[in-house]
């Protein structure tokens, strides 16, 4: 079966995960309830400033700094 809340795939006896710890429901058959993966919204990757924009901000400031 897998976890309800990071969907990690847990062993049918398992009480709770071991990757996130969530509690684990069971049927009133005794069977734990079988589901697949949780579904997670994809999300896109923040991407970093490169290092020319930083250079070029740090600049900007330290030239406005001896302007003033």
């Amino acid at each position: 079966m897998f976890c309800l809340r990071c969907g990690t795939e847990v062993p049918d006896e398992s009480q709770f995960c071991r990757k996130c710890g969530q509690a684990q429901s069971v049927t009133s058959s005794g069977a734990a309830a079988a589901v697949g993966p949780a579904r997670t919204p994809a999300t896109q990757p923040t991407s970093e400033p490169n290092a020319k924009s930083n250079r070029a901000t740090i600049s900007l400031i330290v030239l406005m700094l001896v302007i003033v």
